[in-house]
C-alpha cells in the first residue's frame, strides 16, 4: 500500500514524518539578493562604484524525540556570489543536538545558543559584531526552562594555537520583558 507523506507539528511549521519513521524532516531556505554603495566620495581620488551579491541557502532539518530529549540535526548547503564572480557552494553548517548538549560545525554560540530565545539574532547580517557570525567547531550545553535559561560553549578559534574559545549566557523572561547577559573569551 501507499503511504503519504504525514505532517508533523511536534516541532514546528514545514516538518513532515519519513515515511516509515517517527523522524520529522523539514526543508527550507531562502534566496538573498543584496545591491549596495562603496566608495561613494565627491572627491576625485576615489572611485564611486557599486556591488551586488546572491546568496542561496538550503536548510535541511531532522528532529526526533527521544527518552533523553529531542535529537536534531541540521545540514545546511550555502553558496555566496559577490559581483561578476562565482563564490564557493559549500556546507555552511552540520551540527547534531540531543537535549542540551550541541555539537557540531555552526555560528558561535555569541549570537546562536540554541533554544535560547531573545539573545538570537539569527543568521540574516554580513557581520554580527566582527565576532558573532564566524563559524566554529564546537562543543555547548544549553539549560532551558521556557522562562530563564543557562548556556555556554567551547569553541575553536579558528588559530593555531590550542587556547579555545569561551562562552556563556543567561537570561530570561519577565512578562512581556526579556534580560539576558553574556560574556565571552576570545583566546
Amino acid at each position: 500500500p501507499v503511504e503519504y507523506v504525514r505532517v508533523c507539528d511536534a516541532f514546528g511549521n514545514g516538518y513532515f514524518y519519513i515515511p516509515g519513521t517517527e523522524t520529522c524532516l523539514r526543508i527550507s531556505g531562502y534566496v538573498w539578493f543584496q545591491v549596495g554603495a562603496t566608495n561613494v566620495s565627491w572627491e576625485d581620488e576615489y572611485d564611486d562604484s557599486w556591488e551586488n551579491s546572491t546568496r542561496a541557502r538550503v536548510n535541511i532539518d531532522a528532529r526526533s524525540d527521544t527518552e533523553w530529549g529531542e535529537l536534531a540535526s541540521r545540514i545546511r548547503l550555502q553558496g555566496t556570489w559577490g559581483t561578476n564572480t562565482d563564490g564557493p557552494d559549500l556546507i555552511d553548517q552540520a551540527w547534531i543536538r540531543l537535549g542540551g548538549l550541541f555539537m557540531g560545525y555552526s555560528e558561535s554560540y555569541w549570537v546562536n545558543a540554541y533554544n535560547t530565545g531573545p539573545t538570537n539574532f539569527g543568521s540574516h547580517s554580513w557581520d554580527g559584531m566582527g565576532y558573532g557570525y564566524q563559524q566554529r567547531q564546537q562543543i555547548g550545553y544549553t539549560f532551558n526552562t521556557g522562562n530563564f535559561y543557562i548556556a555556554g560553549s567551547v569553541e575553536d578559534n579558528a588559530n593555531t594555537d590550542w587556547t579555545p574559545n569561551f562562552v556563556g549566557k543567561i537570561g530570561g523572561a519577565i512578562g512581556s520583558f526579556n534580560l539576558f547577559a553574556k560574556a565571552g573569551y576570545d583566546a
